[in-house]
């Protein structure tokens, strides 16, 4: 085995002379402990005063936005409630609509009391006259109680069971969704559950609808059941549309010419100047008897066409009318050999010499020597 001496090893002190190099750069401090502490303290403060005249300059150099103001929406005013007890329901609720919407204006109890009464006439504003009169009244700066107490005189008792009994009558006639909405109106102050909605809304539903609604799962909420039919039904009514225009655009169409429209003229007096031909008038009867007067219409026709006014021809004046003469052209012989012999053994009848528009329908004929 080696044998290790140990062998103890010293230092030997430096003498004063034989201090080590300091290094560039550094400095021995020439203020006591003491002074360093003081130094430290008032750089802390120079510090701090920095950093707040940052902080005060950053503040002034950013825009802040002006603050947003809140605008409250314009609500309709209710209208003014004198106790008829039908009337409350829709009163009340449009107060209490207004409180939300403005909730600035009427954030004290006190503000929503004063406005229902200022809404109050008849019997109603007499009871909360005291109300307005009385500073300390408790109804006056409690909303709820205030309320409370209008619902106790003019609350209708009786809403349920009349919507009870509604309900009960209440069936479809036009589409699903006006269906819907008067039943949710109907059902509002039962608090009806889920189930009891579906079977009541199912009840009333038309047969159509009952029937589509085989093809599909059972609803398990009533607002699946409200969709399920107000979908059925707006595809129905479109199908039904569709069906209305292809039987429309199935049927013919009547042909018309083109120029139907143009020749085709209302009805109107005739023109008797532009066709030449004279009016179907009713003529006197070429005979020996006398004639009847002529109408106005006819004799202004005739005067206007220079027609004759004995025979309505225009062959010739009324002066040369063969009728005025005696004279009947174109008449057949109708008497027989008997009645002609005795025509000739008859004496002689002349014309009376009357206007030819005036002849008298009856008159006496005396024999001329």
């Amino acid at each position: 085995m080696l044998d290790c001496s140990v062998v103890s090893t010293s230092r030997t002190p430096l003498r004063d002379s034989e201090d080590p190099e300091e290094p560039e750069g550094f400095e021995t401090p020439e203020n006591p402990p003491e002074d360093q502490e003081s130094e430290l303290a008032r750089v802390r403060q120079e510090l701090q005063r920095a950093r707040e005249r940052i902080a005060a300059l950053q503040r002034a150099n950013s825009a802040t936005p002006a603050p947003e103001t809140f605008r409250e929406p314009k609500v309709n005013k209710p209208a003014e409630f004198s106790g008829k007890l039908s009337e409350y329901s829709t009163f009340i609720s449009q107060c209490l609509l207004i409180f939300s919407m403005c909730p600035i204006s009427y954030a004290h109890d006190e503000q929503k009391v004063l406005f229902v009464i200022s809404y109050l006439a008849g019997t109603p504003r007499s009871w909360a006259r005291s109300i307005l009169d009385d500073q300390n009244h408790p109804y006056r700066k409690n909303f709820a109680e205030f309320k409370r107490a209008l619902d106790a005189m003019y609350a209708d008792r009786n809403l349920k069971q009349r919507a009870k009994d509604k309900l009960g009558h209440l069936e479809q006639t036009k589409s699903v969704a006006s269906y819907s909405a008067e039943f949710q109106q109907t059902i509002a102050p039962l608090n009806l559950d889920d189930d009891s909605k579906q079977s009541m809304f199912y009840k009333g539903l038309s047969s159509g609808i009952k029937k589509a609604l085989i093809y599909f799962s059972p609803a398990k909420t009533f607002d699946e059941l409200l969709e399920q039919c107000v979908s059925l039904d707006q595809r129905q009514y479109a199908l039904r549309q569709e069906e209305k225009f292809a039987e429309k655009s199935s049927k013919p169409h009547p042909k018309s010419s083109g120029n139907s429209s143009n020749n085709s003229k209302k009805p109107g007096p005739p023109n008797h100047s532009q066709s030449g031909s004279t009016p179907k008038y009713k003529q006197p009867s070429q005979s020996d008897g006398p004639y009847e007067p002529l109408s106005e219409d006819e004799r202004k026709h005739r005067r206007e066409n220079n027609l004759c006014f004995r025979c309505g021809l225009s062959e010739h004046r009324i002066g040369g009318c063969p009728l005025s003469k005696g004279r009947v052209p174109n008449r057949p012989a109708k008497a027989s050999n008997a009645q002609t012999s005795n025509a000739a053994q008859a004496p002689e009848y002349s014309s009376p010499s009357f206007p030819q528009e005036n002849w008298p329908s009856q008159v006496t004929m005396r024999l001329v020597p």
